[in-house]
């Protein structure tokens, strides 16, 4: 029986059969407008894919879901929605949404919903200039709809790649108790307290976190303008890690710009800031990296999933005490 489909054409998705011992479904709408006849109105095809997706979350042994290049137009999306009240509890336990565009997050957070036990949630958030327009999408309501998870996620990754922005801050305290979570990647303004509390980074992340890899979005520019407070806080981080983070094995300092950097374009971060935070952390027992791209799947967190329709060049550093190292996209790291 039939346990692994990938399909390019998701719409095709309702013309197939059951596929009760299906474990892994991997579905690519790159190629979605060539299935609809031209006289296809635009909500009927948001529409469309609305129902590919409920039907995913319908399979009985399904465990992996992955969609790639979900481009919801913002004129028609927002008339639509997921009603996981409809769904019986989906067994999916990893749910990776890449290179993706919801103008209504009350899409994600439904499916969200609609999960009986999560493991793995990865959203890449993605905008072209070509299609979609600049509107921000929030992440307003994601947080609430993953606490029911919070015993069983180990892994939450929320990025955006290209052109792409969000506009809301996620609730940094509701992950305090994620006591199985072990991987995150998050972009850093999402993890500033509200006004009015002290706590810091390492006050705001769970105990049990392994890595750690946070975006910080700088546009085009070739220098980091909020180094100082960038610097401070990763110092505290460090100086504090042995106490609030005991598990923390590795940190992955992303800047995120539009469009990919020059090869050898010169570095935001500055090598005697890299060599100064990579041997702070070596001295607690854990590993400092940066890497600067547009893409959240060239980074090593994407790059670390599994995503065999992604294969991109990326200018990736690590710092050792005697010598400076350049990568490419080869699987280096632990």
């Amino acid at each position: 029986m039939l346990e692994e489909l990938h399909l390019d054409l998701p719409p095709m998705f309702s013309e197939l059969p059951s596929m009760p011992a299906l474990k892994y479904l991997h579905l690519d709408f790159s190629r979605v407008d060539y299935y609809f006849p031209k006289s296809t109105s635009p909500l009927n095809k948001e529409e469309a894919r609305m129902k590919t997706l409920a039907r995913g979350l319908k399979f009985p042994c399904l465990q992996k879901f992955i969609t790639q290049r979900l481009l919801c137009d913002p004129n028609t999306s927002k008339q639509l929605s997921f009603n996981h009240d409809h769904q019986l509890p989906s067994s999916v336990s990893e749910l990776h949404l890449f290179q993706c565009k919801y103008a209504s997050t009350d899409i994600l957070k439904d499916i969200i919903l609609s999960i009986k036990c999560l493991k793995s949630f990865v959203v890449d958030h993605y905008w072209t200039h070509q299609r979609y327009g600049a509107e921000e999408p929030s992440l307003s309501g994601i947080d609430q709809a993953l606490i029911p998870h919070q015993d069983s996620l180990e892994e939450l990754m929320i990025a955006t790649s290209g052109g792409a922005t969000m506009n809301t801050t996620v609730p940094i305290e509701s992950l305090l108790n994620f006591a199985a979570l072990k991987r995150l990647a998050i972009p850093e303004h999402f993890l500033i307290p509200s006004k009015g509390r002290r706590k810091t980074l390492h006050d705001l992340l769970p105990p049990s976190l392994y890595v750690l890899q946070l975006q910080h979005c700088v546009n085009d520019v070739r220098v980091d303008r909020d180094l100082p407070r960038r610097l401070k806080l990763y110092t505290s981080l460090a100086k504090n890690k042995c106490t609030n983070l005991p598990a923390l094995k590795r940190l992955v300092c992303w800047y995120k710009q539009y469009t990919e950097p020059l090869l050898f374009e010169d570095a935001v971060l500055p090598l005697v800031v890299a060599e100064h935070l990579a041997d702070r952390f070596r001295k607690v027992g854990a590993r400092f990296q940066w890497v600067k791209t547009s893409m959240f799947l060239s980074t090593p967190f994407g790059m670390e999933l599994e995503t065999p329709f992604w294969d991109d060049m990326v200018e990736m550093h690590e710092w050792n005490r005697d010598q400076y190292i350049e990568y490419d996209s080869d699987p280096w790291w632990d």
